[in-house]
């Protein structure tokens, strides 16, 4: 089911669809008891939580934070790379070095004929330092 909702601050149209999962009693109990408690709806709450989970970062899940927003690393990545605007913080952190390779990686993988394959095995290599030097 997919449903159309106008956000009033932005004026985009949203799409919405809907999404069956199943969860320990014990769980749903405690969420609709926490959305009574702030007078808002469930769906509401949920949203809310799994938006603010996915936003902010464990510091083992900063890829995967990467991985789940993909435009807007890519709109991050834009302005510290090409415009530099990185204001008072490292250039660039390893999870986006990481980011940038396995991007880079699975266009070679394409097999696009962009890449000789000095470059490709050079990418191969830092690849492999990366996530070694993540874990």
């Amino acid at each position: 089911m997919l449903v159309l909702c106008v956000l009033p601050i932005i004026g985009t149209p949203l799409m919405l669809s809907q999404l069956n999962l199943r969860f320990p009693k014990k769980l749903i109990d405690s969420l609709k008891n926490r959305a009574s408690a702030e007078k808002t709806s469930v769906n509401a709450l949920t949203e809310r939580l799994l938006d603010s989970g996915l936003r902010s970062p464990v510091t083992q899940d900063d890829y995967l934070t990467l991985l789940a927003s993909p435009l807007e690393t890519h709109v991050a990545l834009y302005k510290k790379i090409i415009r530099g605007e990185t204001f008072g913080h490292h250039s660039l952190k390893l999870t986006e070095l990481r980011y940038l390779f396995d991007k880079a990686h699975e266009a070679c993988d394409a097999r696009t004929g962009l890449m000789s394959w000095p470059v490709i095995a050079l990418m191969r290599m830092t690849k492999q330092l990366l996530v070694v030097s993540l874990v």
